[in-house]
This record gives structure tokens, C-alpha cells and sequence, in this order.
């Protein structure tokens, strides 16, 4: 095979994939047992050499990516893993490191003492999948030996028939989509023709004191059996927002990851994520927002987003700019992830503080997008935003205050329970 025949031998992406084209988020990581760059790189040319994945050359402009040839991997490896400029963790200059577009790369990490970030394409994956890739590198790099791939690719076709087949198992799902359409429409958590705007987004991160996690578990099991920790957090930060900035819209979109309804899905790499809008009954009431959440999921509804998502996808085109307008109060989007996930495989140093710090674009202008991460004990919130709409000071006020670990203090329920 000729060079030229191999680097024109382009691969149109996938249709989720093309319709997250342009989007790019940065995790911050912190507290853990993080080998050296030159190890890092190694680890990276192991996967370039044996999994096509990493190698991934990406045209962005025409949605498509070729497999990177052999001579150009020691390049591509020392642009993929990077020396911090500075060794002590500071988020916000970490994200600002972080911020330099990745071009044809799938991801790229910057490494320090004892923290690192992961720069990824949302085209190459969804967070699932770089904490998951992330967790592998941080293992390979320690190992002498080519370790096992914990995910598995899934072709386009093939996740088209599995899309298809869990729509057929639930098939009262497209029924419900349908007549209740307008309460699953999401916002631009979804392959639209644009999701970014001229303005850039802003972060804040705040982490817990440690036993944040348990002491909330216990909160809830006396307060609002049946409740999930991500139904109590989503009601203590919407309390806070409205403390401190304004009463967010009612309502939440979140994130349902699809793969994890099939054992043939659940190690799949890419994108699995379905954005549906969650309208409980009471917003304040964690109890409410679970229910819905769980009734949502056991639906179905999440594959029938899907797989429209990825019908949109396919009539996407490139370059195209949606006008949003924000309205008075925030709109709210979540993403929650437990520490028995990917984030369990990570090599957390326990002498550390754990901490993650996701940057992301905001789900619209005028939204206030959550992302929780578990780490052990501890729990770390990321808030993305506009900070040209929504104060900035108020934001990082009400972030603190739904990680303060007095008992209920942000929950409006248990506030008024506790009125003598």
C-alpha cells in the first residue's frame, strides 16, 4: 500500500460522532499517583500501535478521520502527552493550559506532580469514555506488558441495529416519545447544527470535605428514602442557585447513558449519551426528581432520543450557527457520575486530595451545566456557564454552599423540617 493511498483513505465518522463535531471539554484530575510524561508517552504509543482508535487522525471540516501512519506516531505521542509549566495544581491556570484546541488529535493530557488534565474531542467520545481511556493510560504506563482494552468499538452499523433492537424490546418507548415529545426535547445536548457561541464559557469547581458523600447518603436514607444522591445534589444546587443567583427554570435535562441497558453495549466506546429534559412533579423534593428520572429511563425514552440524535446527525452540516438567547433564569443540565464507574479505576493517591474539574460548553447560553463526579468520599462539582449572563461570585457562592456539609443546609424540605 502506497503512502499516499493510506493517507487518503479517509473514514467518514460515525453519525453521533459528526454531530458533536467542534465540541471539546477539558477534566482536571487531581490526587492521583500520576506517572512521568516520558511513561505516558510510552503508554500512548502502546494503544497507537494496537488499537486503531488512538491513532485517529481527524478532518474535522469534512467529518471524517483516517488511521494515523506508523511514522508519524512518535509526533503525534509527544503532542499527545505534554509537561505541565507548572507542577503544583491550580485549576483555573490548568484549564487554561488545557485550552489550546486539539486539531486532528483526539485528546491530549498535560501532566504535572500529582494532577493531570485530558483534553478530548467530543467527536472521539463521551465522558464515559475518556475517563475510561484516561484510566487505561495511567495503568499502562505503570505495566511492562500490553494490558487488555477495557472498552470495546462498536461500528456505526452495528449501534444502529443494537439502537434498534432496544427499541424493539420497549415498544410502548416510541409511543410515549411521541406524546410527550415536547417535555423530552432537549436543549443542544444533542448533534445540532450548532452548540457554541463567540462567548467563552466559564468554570467553577469546588470539592467537598471528606465524608461529604456517606454523610449525605445518610441524610437521604432518613429525609427522602428512595431518593438518589444525584436527585438530592441536583435539589441542593438548584436551592443554592436560587439563594444566590435566581430560581432556575423547572425541570433538568440529564444526560442518559444508553450502553449500560446492554451487556453487548456496556464496555462500547464513543458516544452512548442521550440528552432527555426531566420534568418532575417537584422540583424541590429529591424524591420527585428520582422518580422521574428512573421512570424516564425504564421507559425506554433515552434509545428513542437516541437514535433520533442520530438521525439529526446525519442531516447536520458543518459550520452553521444556531442563535440563543437566554431567558431570566437558568436552565439546568446534569451529569452525574458515581465512584463505582470509571472513576474507581483510577489511581487515586491517598495521601491527596481527590478532585475533578470538568470545563465544558454550556448546554445554551443561559445555562447552568452540572456535572458531579464521585471520588470516594468526597464529591467534586463542576459548574459551566456564561459569565457575561450569570455572575460568576454567585455561581462559586451557591456551589459552596450545596457542598456545605452542614446537614440539609441547602435543601429547602429539610430546611423547613428543621424550623422549630
Amino acid at each position: 500500500m502506497s503512502t499516499l493511498t493510506q493517507v487518503d483513505r479517509f473514514v467518514p465518522l460515525a453519525p453521533l460522532d459528526a454531530g458533536w463535531f467542534g465540541l471539546e471539554s477539558v477534566r482536571v484530575l487531581g490526587g492521583l499517583d500520576v506517572p512521568s510524561v516520558e511513561q505516558l508517552r510510552r503508554s500512548v504509543r502502546v494503544l497507537h500501535d494496537s488499537d486503531d482508535l488512538v491513532a485517529r487522525h481527524y478532518d474535522m471540516d469534512n467529518l471524517r478521520y483516517r488511521v494515523a501512519r506508523h511514522d508519524e506516531r512518535d509526533d503525534r505521542c509527544a503532542a499527545m502527552v505534554v509537561r505541565s509549566r507548572a507542577d503544583r495544581l491550580e485549576l483555573q491556570d490548568a484549564f487554561d493550559e488545557a485550552a489550546v484546541p486539539l486539531g486532528a488529535l483526539p485528546f491530549r493530557l498535560v501532566v504535572g506532580r500529582g494532577w493531570c488534565s485530558i483534553r478530548i474531542s467530543h467527536a472521539f467520545g463521551d465522558g464515559w469514555s475518556c475517563l475510561t481511556l484516561l484510566a487505561h493510560l495511567l495503568d499502562q504506563a505503570n505495566s511492562r506488558s500490553v494490558l487488555p482494552l477495557p472498552w470495546d468499538v462498536v461500528g456505526p452499523r452495528r449501534q444502529q441495529l443494537l439502537s434498534t433492537g432496544g427499541l424493539v424490546r420497549r415498544p410502548g418507548a416510541v409511543l410515549t416519545a411521541a406524546r410527550h415529545r415536547r417535555a423530552f426535547s432537549g436543549g443542544v445536548y444533542e448533534p445540532s447544527e450548532l452548540r457554541t457561541s463567540h462567548h467563552r464559557s466559564s468554570t467553577v469547581v469546588h470539592t467537598s470535605a471528606p465524608g461529604f458523600v456517606p454523610a449525605l447518603g445518610r441524610e437521604r436514607d432518613a429525609l427522602w428514602p428512595g431518593a438518589s444522591l444525584a436527585g438530592v445534589v441536583l435539589v441542593r444546587v438548584r436551592a443554592a442557585l436560587g439563594r444566590h443567583l435566581t430560581t432556575p427554570e423547572p425541570g433538568v435535562e440529564m444526560l442518559f447513558d444508553v450502553r449500560r441497558d446492554s451487556a453487548s453495549t456496556r464496555r462500547a466506546f464513543g458516544n452512548w449519551a442521550a440528552g432527555i429534559t426531566v420534568r418532575p412533579e417537584d422540583d424541590d423534593d429529591p424524591v420527585s426528581v428520582t422518580s422521574e428520572i428512573r421512570r424516564i429511563r425504564e421507559s425506554g425514552v433515552p434509545h428513542v432520543a437516541a437514535a433520533a440524535s442520530r438521525l439529526r446527525a446525519r442531516n447536520a452540516r458543518t459550520g452553521g450557527r444556531q442563535v440563543l438567547t437566554p431567558g431570566d433564569r437558568p436552565h439546568l443540565t446534569l451529569s452525574y457520575l458515581n465512584r463505582h464507574g470509571p472513576l474507581a479505576r483510577l489511581p487515586w493517591d491517598p495521601a491527596s486530595t481527590p478532585v475533578v474539574g470538568l470545563a465544558a460548553v454550556p448546554n445554551g447560553l443561559g445555562s447552568v451545566s452540572v456535572s458531579a463526579h464521585e471520588t470516594g468520599d468526597r464529591l467534586s462539582l463542576s459548574l459551566c456557564f456564561y459569565d457575561h449572563v450569570w455572575s460568576r461570585d454567585a455561581v462559586a457562592a451557591a456551589v459552596a454552599e450545596a457542598l456545605d456539609p452542614t446537614p440539609a443546609g441547602p435543601c429547602p424540605a429539610t430546611r423547613q423540617e428543621a424550623t422549630p
